[in-house]
């Protein structure tokens, strides 16, 4: 019966494999987290220019409004 000792060719091929394949997964994994959150602070950076840009209106508004 042949024992891992005689085949460790194999088993350090299957382990890189492994570890080859975690790496590119967290690879992509780390670009697409990347791309989202630049997504994600645009997004949240025009919703802050309408937000200001509503409250001056509303300011404004309420100037014009008062007795």
């Amino acid at each position: 019966m042949p024992s891992w000792s005689e085949h460790i060719d194999v088993v350090q091929a299957v382990l890189i494999f492994c570890i080859g394949l975690i790496s590119w997964f967290s690879s992509r994994t780390m670009t697409l987290i990347d791309r989202n959150q630049k997504e994600m602070f645009e997004r949240i950076t025009k919703i802050e220019k309408e937000l200001w840009m509503l409250k001056g209106e509303h300011e404004a508004n309420q100037i014009y409004r008062k007795p």
